[in-house]
């Protein structure tokens, strides 16, 4: 059976092929200053050299990032960039600076795998080994093989 959609929903494919800079400088930084943040770009001084964060996880086909730091928010993954800013604690775990994060070993296998479920909200993988908090950090975690054999089951 054919996919039923070529691509799950990522940061770029969300916001019209926007890199993250252009997401950073604009959508991010107006919602910071609303909220009295002065935002800056994600140039190499702003980004932490701390270890990537593993909090990626696939929900209803939106791949998107937890905040390591305060669990309260969830943003969009630029696979090309990898890089996050919560904006609700703006990183203040590492200093306000923007962080890296990892991509799970085998996402684009598992993402075009998804792509065979009609209903996009059965289109869910928090992998093994991710640290997740709040309500949804009881969500079962699956191998990327439990997952691909679950999406083969559509067709």
């Amino acid at each position: 059976m054919p996919a039923v959609r070529q691509t799950g929903i990522t940061g770029p494919v969300n916001f019209g092929g926007a890199a993250y800079r252009e997401y950073a400088t604009g959508f991010l930084r107006e919602r910071a200053a609303v909220r009295g943040v002065v935002l800056p770009a994600p140039d190499p001084g702003e980004i932490s050299l701390a270890e990537a964060i593993n909090t990626v996880f696939c929900h209803a086909d939106r791949w998107i990032v937890q905040c390591p730091d305060c669990g309260q928010d969830y943003q969009f993954v630029w696979p090309d960039d990898r890089l996050f800013m919560c904006s609700h604690c703006w990183n203040g775990g590492v200093g306000g600076k923007y962080r890296h994060y990892a991509m799970p070993a085998g996402w684009e296998e598992v993402n075009d795998e998804m792509g065979r479920a009609p209903d996009p909200v059965v289109r869910n993988w928090v992998p093994a080994g991710v640290t997740l908090k709040g309500a949804i950090a009881s969500q079962p975690r699956q191998t990327m093989l439990e997952v691909i054999t679950e999406m083969r089951t559509y067709g």
